[in-house]
């Protein structure tokens, strides 16, 4: 089976500086993964492509890592508005944002945060978006247009890589220790 780097090694790497070099990787194993009729060993995907099996869904799939970029927002909270109120006003811009454009993912979690030393506790919003489009140049532009709209809102941001997985869909053979890409109807 061909090397290019494993999945392990792909998360360690995953870095602004490296994300270019393992896009091009991510790129690769698609190509590789799609070669017609190609079988590849289950037990070794991982060790190989930064890719995984995943069985969660009616059809089992191979799912491939690729790099994209995480905008984390800051500047929701505001001491005048509810914790409830906030939490609406969040979800509510990322739905907007949702429908303008398909290939954003957006999440809300409150976390529950306590010091340990003063044993105070508090509840932290935290908003992510992640760019889910395919390609890295891509991910770029929308992330741009995200940022400038969210500063023209008023909100502050920070910018990190993530990971967005592609998935296809596989057939398993042999005992269930070997796959291929299924084939879609044209």
């Amino acid at each position: 089976m061909k090397h290019i780097i494993s999945s392990k090694d792909f998360n360690y790497q995953l870095s602004m500086e490296k994300a270019k070099d393992l896009e091009e990787l991510s790129q690769e194993t698609w190509k590789v993964l799609h070669d017609k009729g190609e079988l590849f060993d289950i037990d070794e995907i991982e060790e190989h492509f930064p890719a995984y099996i995943s069985t969660m869904f009616a059809t089992p799939s191979v799912v491939v890592k690729f790099p994209t970029y995480k905008i984390d927002v800051y500047g929701v909270d505001d001491d005048e508005v509810n914790h409830l109120n906030r939490v609406e006003i969040v979800r509510n811009f990322l739905n907007e944002l949702e429908r303008v454009n398909e290939k954003v993912g957006c999440g809300v979690a409150i976390n529950h945060m306590i010091n340990l030393v003063t044993r105070k506790t508090w509840d932290e919003l935290a908003v992510e978006i992640k760019c889910l489009d395919f390609g890295l140049d891509k991910n770029l532009e929308l992330k741009d247009g995200i940022v400038d709209l969210l500063k023209s809102k008023g909100y502050r941001t920070g910018i990190s890589i993530d990971t967005n997985y592609i998935y296809s869909r596989i057939e398993i053979f042999e005992d269930e220790k070997k796959f291929r890409i299924k084939e879609q109807p044209s």
